[in-house]
């Protein structure tokens, strides 16, 4: 079965234009799965400071009560 050049034309255009929609349908869920994970990786990294700041408050309030403990070196 032969087909007309017109024919010949729609096929190779809707079909570029099926499988342009399906590629992009599939790029676009992509990006959204990426933009979910760099949101997820952002409050991970806001949570990390978060502690490290507590942690560092934490090290300074037990430096602060050892000094007391122990006393000043320099004032003996």
């Amino acid at each position: 079965m032969e087909m007309a050049g017109f024919e010949r034309f729609a096929d190779f255009f809707f079909d570029g234009l099926i499988f342009d929609w399906i590629v992009q349908s599939k790029i676009t869920r992509s990006l959204a799965r990426t933009q979910e994970q760099l949101a997820k990786v952002l409050q991970v990294m806001a949570d990390l400071r978060l502690r490290q700041q507590q942690v560092e408050a934490k090290i300074a309030a037990l430096a602060q009560k050892r000094q007391r403990l122990l006393g000043d070196p320099g004032s003996a």
